[in-house]
């Protein structure tokens, strides 16, 4: 097939996001908008007039289009098929090819990434605001003591709060309710555990905030152990501010308790080189059987949340 010219009238599409076509366009006269669907809103990216070539991505590596293209007056294109497309350039090497692909498939992840941000927002957004409606508006039954609130009623509201569609609304639902945060039924959106859905939302804020990023990953035993001290540390911070004292008997009843076999002092310096945790040593005259025995150890409050944080809520919601 020769390339041929095609007219496209003010608010035809050439091609929407999703697409499998493989035309490329090159434009005569007139304007087009490219844009993303991101939830319910349409986001421009561009607006190409005469000269302007596009549609080149999805001809090179055959892959759906990353976007939409509408015309946004009278449009003129000349219009290139991918079999026109290939005979054309046959005597170019094989690198310079590749070197297109590369580049190609460089600018789709950057979509990519793009879309994952906007979706993460809309996420964070949704579940807190989720949380304040339960704290606002949530009610209680006759039947029960956990708050309700109207299903339809509060993902219309949501929805038009945040221009999110219901798609998403009802997905971070369903999340939340495989997680025992919440049940959705007959109508309604029961609230069943109030603590877990603010730890959620403080998950959130911190990965917006790309607080998880340079923080460093701890092992499945150092892991155990930090899930193990909870108990310990949330009985303490009460008396204290910044740190609390994790007595040696503690310590050693906590890692006991973590049903994992590693190698404790290891664990332990994994912990304080996290910054988790500090300790001394005591003054002690006893023979030590526990290689923790005759040691204070102390719980940093704001670096542990930090970590209980991101590993109670990371497998739940993939994003950090």
């Amino acid at each position: 097939m020769q390339p041929f010219t095609k007219t496209y009238k003010p608010g035809s599409h050439l091609f929407h996001e999703n697409d499998h076509s493989q035309e490329l366009y090159i434009i005569q006269a007139g304007m087009i908008k490219i844009y993303r669907k991101i939830g319910t809103k349409d986001i421009e990216l561009a607006k190409l007039s005469k000269g302007a070539v596009f549609g080149e991505m999805a001809l090179i590596d055959g892959k759906p289009r990353s976007a939409s293209a509408l015309a946004i007056e009278e449009t003129v294109v000349i219009v290139i098929d991918a079999d026109t497309f290939l005979k054309k350039i046959s005597g170019v090497p094989p690198w310079f090819i590749s070197m297109i692909r590369t580049t190609s498939e460089k600018i789709r992840k950057a979509n990519y990434r793009l879309e994952a941000i906007q979706t993460n927002n809309h996420s964070l957004h949704t579940v807190l605001a989720l949380h304040y409606y339960f704290l606002r508006y949530g009610s209680k039954s006759d039947s029960s003591s956990q708050k309700e609130l109207d299903l339809a009623q509060t993902s219309t509201q949501i929805s038009q709060l945040l221009t999110v569609n219901n798609r998403c609304i009802i997905q971070l639902l369903d999340l939340m309710q495989r997680n025992s945060i919440i049940d959705a039924k007959d109508g309604r959106i029961v609230l069943l555990d109030e603590e877990r859905l603010s730890g959620l939302c403080d998950y959130l804020r911190m990965v917006f905030k790309k607080a998880f990023e340079k923080m460093e990953r701890l092992s499945p035993a150092a892991t155990a152990l930090v899930f193990s001290l909870k108990e310990v540390v949330t009985d303490q911070k009460a008396v204290a501010e910044n740190k609390c004292e994790i007595a040696c008997a503690d310590m050693i009843v906590a890692c006991k308790n973590t049903n994992v076999e590693f190698d404790h002092i290891k664990v332990i310096l994994e912990l304080k080189d996290a910054g988790l945790i500090s300790f001394v040593k005591l003054q002690t005259l006893k023979q030590e059987t526990n290689p923790l025995e005759g040691y204070q150890f102390f719980v940093i409050f704001a670096v542990y949340e930090k970590y209980l944080l991101y590993h109670t809520y990371k497998d739940m919601v993939a994003i950090a």
